[in-house]
């Protein structure tokens, strides 16, 4: 529709379309039907859990569309289209990491959530998995988000550059978040989970006003600083109900991190002594950054490698291929 000129109609299309599409495929992969009957009893049991949960995605909606508001109105218009731009970049590799093992852990983790041993143990699991893949990606797309935009984007967003890679600061933590929330859901504690979002916007508010004092970065800066104690806010009270404390996860989190800083300095390396082009440079920065991370890794002997392995080996065996 874009390519015959319908414009912006074409977003439109495509919101609505991939809705009817997703219901078509739920509906057929599905053996549930509604019914016409109805259950108060149900409705009240859900709701107190739903409700807390819906408004927390109320809150964080209104706090990220009042962000973006706030740099149409101090900044100009450009500084709004170039920061977009990089949270759209940005977020792509993050989302889909969360939302593919959010969708598999909570069930899973929902199954053993009155045994804090079991529940611990794969939590741990499920946060290591989750940087050993996230960290070497953000902190990859802040060595190599010159390339990646003037290949994807051209070369008139560069000046989205440093957006992107101060954003990715807080991409490396989005999904640490989610999984920390998603322990207080597993727990039953939607309240807590509310009660953690209000604590959370208000400090978030508080950096925004500092941070407004040094204009579009310090405004930036002030959301990436936000993330890191979010996260502290979330790990602390997830820990407390499952007794794993935060810096025990800083601790089993430390190998990935010093992996993906050796990988992406390694990768920024390459810049300094090879004189490529855009393509050149991100094709001969990914190599670098892929051995060397998958070097150092096996070097620090990272339990991610083992688990995703052990992953690899159950897809390979349900496929049939491996009898």
């Amino acid at each position: 529709m874009a390519y015959l000129g319908f414009g912006v109609w074409s977003l439109a299309v495509q919101l609505i379309s991939a809705v009817v599409f997703k219901t078509a495929l739920l509906w057929y992969f599905s053996d549930w039907r509604p019914t016409r009957q109805f259950s108060f009893q149900s409705l009240r049991s859900l709701f107190g859990f739903g409700s807390n949960i819906l408004f927390s995605s109320l809150l964080e909606n209104i706090y990220q569309s009042a962000f973006s508001w706030i740099i149409n109105k101090r900044f100009s218009i450009q500084s709004l289209g170039f920061y977009t731009q990089a949270k759209k970049l940005q977020e792509i590799p993050v989302l889909i990491l969360s939302n593919v093992i959010g969708g598999v852990t909570f069930p899973a983790m929902a199954t053993i959530q009155d045994d804090n041993v079991k529940l611990k143990q794969t939590y741990k699991k499920i946060l290591q998995l989750q940087v050993f893949v996230n960290f070497p990606i953000m902190l990859g797309l802040m060595v190599m988000a010159k390339p990646v935009v003037a290949i994807l984007l051209t070369a008139k967003w560069l000046p989205s550059v440093p957006f992107i890679q101060l954003l990715a600061l807080a991409g490396m933590l989005y999904t640490l978040q989610t999984t920390n929330l998603n322990i207080l859901k597993v727990k039953g504690r939607s309240d807590l989970y509310l009660k953690l979002e209000f604590v959370k916007k208000i400090i978030g508010v508080a950096f925004i006003v500092i941070g407004l004092f040094w204009g579009i970065y310090g405004l930036i800066v002030s959301l990436v600083v936000s993330a890191y104690v979010s996260y502290l806010i979330n790990s602390y009270y997830s820990g407390k109900l499952i007794s794993y404390p935060v810096a025990e996860q800083l601790l089993d989190l430390a190998p990935y991190l010093l992996s993906s800083l050796v990988m992406a300095a390694a990768a920024y390396s390459v810049k300094l002594v090879v004189p490529f082009g855009d393509v050149g440079m991100l094709l001969s920065q990914a190599t670098v950054a892929a051995v060397t991370y998958f070097l150092v890794s096996l070097l620090l002997r990272l339990d991610a490698i083992n688990e995703l392995k052990l992953i690899a080996e159950s897809l390979y065996k349900k496929t049939g291929n491996g009898k």
